[in-house]
């Protein structure tokens, strides 16, 4: 097996992402002096701030693992820079429009992140149902 390494750079990627979500909620926790939770409701900033990290931990992981698989199946590798790409524009878009309470942001980053997750099922639909051609090429010289 191959180590998918479109996908664990995308993963990594992200991984900073949602380490900078995780780290704003630490600061305004510390900040408005709330142990636990969003402070009762009497924090808007600190409770949008917890749900941005929220949703990205509801949506990336099943992206990335649905980009994995696609990436297991030997599919152009420009369809997972592709992927890869539009996730990450649209991740960090959703963050900056819940940020900044900026509409626009916070669409691109819903309707890239549901585009993707329709993208990768039907391409992976499609693998099993047309079957994806593997190719194993085994180099005698090298045994």
């Amino acid at each position: 097996m191959v180590f998918p390494q479109i996908t664990g750079l995308f993963a990594a990627a992200l991984t900073f992402l949602y380490l900078g979500l995780t780290f704003r909620i630490i600061l305004l926790r510390n900040r408005h002096k709330v142990f636990l939770g969003s402070g009762g409701g009497s924090q808007p900033e600190l409770e949008v701030a917890i749900r941005t990290h929220a949703n990205f931990a509801e949506f990336v992981p099943l992206a990335i693992l649905l980009l994995g698989l696609i990436e297991a199946s030997v599919v152009d590798e420009r369809i997972l820079w592709s992927i890869g790409g539009v996730l990450l524009i649209a991740r960090i878009a959703h963050a900056i429009g819940l940020h900044y309470n900026n509409f626009v942001g916070r669409a691109i980053g819903t309707m890239g992140t549901n585009l993707v997750l329709v993208i990768e099922a039907i391409l992976l639909i499609r693998s099993y149902v047309v079957g994806t051609q593997v190719h194993v090429t085994i180099d005698v010289n090298s045994a």
